[in-house]
């Protein structure tokens, strides 16, 4: 229930308290009134009676009103509204029968059942209810009646006429009432609707979004299960609405909304986060199954035939998808979010076209170091992914090859941590440039170029203070040397430049080609590898090089790439068939 469904129903709420209220008190003065009370001290103790049962009530009514609506009037058990009726319609009959039957003046009070009915209830259970009031009325005449002596029933039969207009009265306003109600609540479903769907593809809204993934996050925290959130973005979309046009893009969103929602079915939920941008929202489901939901949603997007998707530069519309988890990765909604979409640009950065989780890249780093020094670089590099998302990104892929490529030459422990701490960290003399130089589309000019090759030695100079980085600065400060000799800021040359610092440029080379950066064309692996045989000896330590092609090409053939996400398809049926679940109802 959202905030503005919570307020509604507390206003209703109100006027039905309001209501019942009015009628104890309207009751009251009708046997005061009819019974001629005078306040003596029999009657002090009466009206005592009746204020302790009123206040009771009254308490009831104010919990209900101030304290959690949710679990108390609107979900009150059937058995509970049942004896509430039972004690409104006992007391109508109680009070009428002891203030003159038909001729009470209290069977006007009925009017305020009817009016208490209609809004609690449906229609259907409204109008029984009221059938019922009506029946009790003129149940009255019917007793009273004197079928021996006619003459004696002219005052009951005009009574009779009377409550005849009167039950046709409440039976009117019982229906009108009802048939307003109705229409007011299909109208602000409609309302709702439109409020919390998207108008073009049907899916839940970002608003939407985010109330369903606020609700399960506090569901989580109350019942210990996880939430699994998945970002996707449409690779190449931009290219597409250039190409077929915004109205086709427009119809691919529509179109692409339908293959996620028929593959999620009852699984999650599935919204439209914003833009070409998708999100699917898991409840008490692990990582591993968003993971191998997202392969799915992948390989149904890749292999469903688009219009246009000719003209796109692999030939097909495919999706890029993040994935992240909560509280085993995420600690908060802000975190996880921002999380999925870490793991969404990774999988952007990663040749797009496929599925990647979050994980925190310090978790390959040395786990001896210092918390608090590993941490206030890790806001250094933060700060970097606010100014430049690819220095970020770029600095993580780089870690990744870097282990990779450890292992492939089976390195020593304190190497291999080395110089995954070197990778994680090469880049970080970029927190001192502008963001607006680091961002430019253009080509850089040689002034410019000049400003850029000062990273390495304003990285060393942060780090230098800190006593447990000694080992990794001849890495930040000379993994842009060449081999030789041509390279910055000192111009070493061949067995010159550390061991660790010549891998660590090939490593970032071979990423730097084959990512997309603003003032680069991008190269594929083929054309990267190319490269990389071209500069050996020259830009790169020739022995160490080759090992990296070897690396590569092996990876190539083996069809894998620097991730580790195993694709189990049957299991996605599994899930399918075994946690189909009522989605609750949060909207």
């Amino acid at each position: 229930m959202n905030k503005f469904d919570h307020e509604r129903k507390l206003k209703i709420l109100e006027i039905l308290v309001g209501l019942k209220f009015l009628y104890i008190i309207l009751a009251s003065f009708n046997i005061i009134s009819y019974y001629n009370v005078t306040l003596n001290k029999g009657n002090i103790v009466f009206v005592i009676i009746i204020a302790c049962c009123i206040v009771p009530f009254m308490v009831f009514c104010s919990k209900m009103i101030y304290g959690d609506m949710e679990k108390s009037f609107f979900n009150m058990p059937i058995i509970y509204n049942i004896m509430e009726m039972i004690v409104i319609l006992g007391l109508f009959i109680i009070l009428m029968s002891n203030t003159g039957g038909s001729n009470s003046s209290f069977k006007y009070i009925g009017s305020i059942i009817v009016l208490i009915v209609s809004i609690q209830y449906k229609r259907e259970v409204s109008f029984w209810i009221n059938i019922v009031v009506c029946l009790i009325i003129l149940g009255f005449n019917l007793v009273e009646f004197d079928y021996l002596s006619l003459s004696k029933n002219f005052d009951i039969i005009r009574n009779f006429e009377g409550d005849i207009i009167l039950v046709s009265s409440l039976m009117i306003t019982s229906f009108i009432l009802s048939l307003y109600i109705n229409i007011e609540n299909d109208y602000n479903l409609k309302l709702k609707e439109l409020a919390v769907k998207d108008g073009l593809t049907g899916l839940f809204n970002h608003r939407s979004f985010q109330d369903i993934l606020g609700s399960y996050i506090r569901n989580s925290k109350k019942e210990n299960k996880e939430v699994s959130l998945l970002f996707m973005d449409i690779d190449n979309f931009k290219n597409y609405n250039d190409v077929n046009g915004h109205q086709r893009g427009d119809w691919l969103l529509t179109r692409l909304g339908e293959v996620l929602r028929n593959t999620v079915g009852d699984l999650g939920i599935v919204t439209r986060y914003g833009g070409e941008e998708f999100a699917v929202i898991l409840y008490n489901q692990s990582e591993d199954i968003a993971l191998n939901l997202g392969e799915l949603i992948r390989q149904n997007i890749q292999n469903t035939y688009f219009i246009g998707q000719e003209h796109q530069p692999n030939k097909h519309i495919t999706l890029s998808i993040g994935v992240s988890t909560y509280p085993k990765v995420a600690k908060t909604k802000k975190e996880l979010i921002e999380l999925a979409d870490n793991a969404l640009y990774r999988a952007k950065s990663f040749d797009k076209n496929r599925v990647e989780r979050y994980y925190n890249i310090l978790d390959e780093i040395d786990p001896s170091i210092d918390k608090k020094s590993l941490e206030s670089v890790a806001n250094m590099l933060n700060n970097i992914n606010m100014k430049d998302k690819y220095t970020y990104g770029h600095s993580e892929r780089v870690v990744i090859y870097a282990k990779k490529f450890a292992t492939y030459l089976q390195m020593k422990d304190k190497d291999k941590k080395e110089l995954l701490l070197g990778a994680y960290l090469h880049d970080i003399g970029k927190l001192e440039i502008s963001k607006e130089l680091l961002t430019k589309r253009e080509k850089l000019s040689e002034s410019e170029f000049n400003i850029l090759r000062q990273h390495p030695t304003l990285g060393s100079d942060l780090v230098s203070s800190i006593k447990e980085f000694a080992d990794v600065i001849p890495l930040i400060k000379y993994h842009h040397e060449k081999y030789d000799g041509t390279g910055y800021p000192s111009k070493l040359k061949g067995d010159d430049i550390p061991y660790l610092a010549r891998i660590l440029t090939i490593i970032d080379s071979f990423d730097a080609m084959t990512s997309k950066r603003p003032y680069n064309i991008r190269k594929d692996y083929k054309q990267a590898i190319g490269e990389l045989e071209k500069c050996a000896g020259s830009h790169f330590d020739p022995e160490l090089v080759y090992k990296f092609i070897e690396m590569l090409q092996n990876d190539m053939l083996e069809k894998k790439m620097p991730r580790e996400l195993d694709s189990n398809l049957s299991f996605i049926d599994d899930i399918n068939k075994d946690y189909k679940k009522k989605l609750p109802e949060i909207i």
